[in-house]
């Protein structure tokens, strides 16, 4: 990176064919990157507060949030989260809430937290209160 965009820079001079040539090392730097970091520091919240139902999935507040009424979901399971250029290519397992509209979450979690977790969830569209802190007005899982 620095041999193509740093010299550059110390020049002064700009080089239409080598900054070209480091676009795919830049996307992929940053790819590779926010993966490292998504995997040392990285979480998945889901937040439940009333009928709203809010997953985060980040590293601190950086990261990406989806919410949706807890009261459409009907069922949730544990799946394989497809490719969506290739529904052949699996990626991972994930934990799927399906209902009025369909949600996949959580495939770089460990296998005790999704379980974890699907198991919590199952029990909240239940309707049954395995703990205290399902009891409560804000409930929060990481």
């Amino acid at each position: 990176m620095f041999g193509i965009y740093g010299t550059q820079l110390i020049k002064g001079h700009f080089n239409l064919a080598s900054s070209l040539f480091g676009i795919p090392f830049v996307i992929g730097s940053i790819f590779l990157i926010s993966w490292c970091a998504m995997s040392v520091a990285g979480k998945v919240t889901l937040t439940r507060h009333a009928d709203q139902l809010t997953i985060f999935t980040g590293v601190g507040p950086i990261g990406w949030s989806r919410s949706c009424a807890f009261s459409d979901s009907n069922r949730a399971s544990e799946d394989f989260s497809f490719n969506s250029s290739n529904n052949w290519n699996r990626q991972g397992r994930v934990i799927r809430l399906e209902g009025k509209t369909a949600i996949a979450f959580g495939s770089m979690l460990t296998t005790e937290r999704r379980y974890f977790l699907l198991n919590a969830i199952r029990s909240a569209l239940a309707g049954s209160s395995p703990s205290p802190i399902f009891a409560a007005p804000v409930a929060r899982f990481r």
